[in-house]
């Protein structure tokens, strides 16, 4: 499927030595406004694995990543992913000034998820449509690996069992929404409600796509 075949696009240029074109192809699927969690994982560990010479020559300074995250959601998340390559434990005022201010919210559970990855063990807070929430990055589980993901996906799976080629866009949608929801996990008991709404987005999208398939018959 797609992700996939950026992925080995991606380790492609690596093994090829094209590294600067990496890191673009990397920096460009970053940029986009929904990515699944588990894509966006592999994004930033590929980046990881790119020489220091073609990272830092992409990296933008202190003060840029401090204005970038005062800009559009495409800037914000290049200050972002310049982040994810940093210490992020010397830049913490600056994610809680963030994290409390008006940015996207998507770009905010982004940082939460390299807060995240980083195993930051200070208590940071955030606000998201109007509520704070006070977490501790280090103990919030993974969005791939909640209970709510994973009941979540597997009534994704029986649901499509019969064209698994739905099954792929699904996982990806749930992924989304499990990162969206960050700081906040998916319980098991939620699982129902939230893989349903999913279902039912899927299959609102195949209805337009038939009912258009007529229209031009």
């Amino acid at each position: 499927m797609f992700y996939e075949q950026q992925l080995q696009k991606i380790k492609d240029l690596i093994a090829q030595e094209k590294f600067e074109e990496a890191y673009d192809l990397i920096a460009e699927e970053l940029s986009m406004p929904y990515i699944p969690a588990d894509f966006e994982k592999e994004l930033l560990e590929l980046m990881d694995q790119l020489p220091q010479a073609v990272v830092n020559g992409k990296e933008i300074s202190d003060q840029e990543i401090e204005e970038y995250l005062k800009g559009d959601v495409e800037h914000q998340v290049i200050a972002i992913t310049n982040l994810f390559k940093k210490n992020i434990r010397n830049y913490l005022p600056l994610c809680q000034e963030y994290l409390l201010g008006e940015g996207d919210s998507s770009c905010k559970c982004l940082l939460i998820y390299v807060l995240m990855a980083q195993e930051v063990s200070s208590e940071i807070s955030c606000l998201k449509d109007g509520v704070q929430y006070d977490f501790i990055p280090n103990q919030i589980l993974a969005p791939e690996v909640s209970d709510g993901y994973i009941k979540g996906l597997e009534i994704i799976e029986q649901h499509f069992a019969k064209n698994p080629s739905l099954i792929n866009l699904a996982e990806q949608l749930l992924a989304q929404d499990c990162l969206n929801y960050l700081p906040l996990t998916y319980e098991e008991d939620e699982a129902e409600t939230l893989a349903g709404g999913i279902i039912q987005e899927i299959e609102k999208m195949m209805n337009e796509v038939i009912i258009e398939k007529e229209a031009q018959a």
